[in-house]
């Protein structure tokens, strides 16, 4: 893969003003933030819950289920 992210300001801000009863770590919120910056459809995680939709356009998936 040759595309990179690079964390700008508002992943950062994003992801600590994140306001939601998940209480996700400030490490899965800099990795949620930086999928939706980069318009992810599709997030593969076996630490978040599978089948999460996050801002109506990015979805967990656990990828051992």
């Amino acid at each position: 893969m040759t595309d990179r992210i690079f964390i700008d300001r508002n992943v950062w801000l994003y992801s600590f003003l994140r306001d939601d009863c998940r209480k996700q770590l400030l490490a899965e919120s800099l990795i949620v933030a930086s999928a939706l910056a980069a318009d992810c459809r599709f997030l593969a995680s076996e630490d978040m819950q599978d089948n999460l939709k996050i801002e109506g356009q990015l979805i967990i998936r656990n990828p051992f289920k």
